[in-house]
């Protein structure tokens, strides 16, 4: 899940990059660029009516 670090920051005021809600991760767009090595279409999973999915492996190595 995307949302801008912005909407973190007025709405929960936190600014670290992944947070867990409701047992789900929430990345910076930047995170998710580095994950997937720039949306390469390599990683592209399928496309659907929300958008793209792509695959991407985390720093840590998830």
């Amino acid at each position: 899940i995307y949302k801008p670090l912005e909407y973190w920051q007025l709405n929960h005021g936190v600014t670290s990059t992944a947070k867990k809600r409701h047992s789900g991760s929430v990345f910076t767009f930047k995170e998710m660029e580095e994950a997937t090595l720039s949306f390469n279409d390599e990683n592209l999973l399928g496309k659907g009516g929300f958008g793209r999915v792509y695959k991407g492996i985390l720093r840590s190595g998830q």
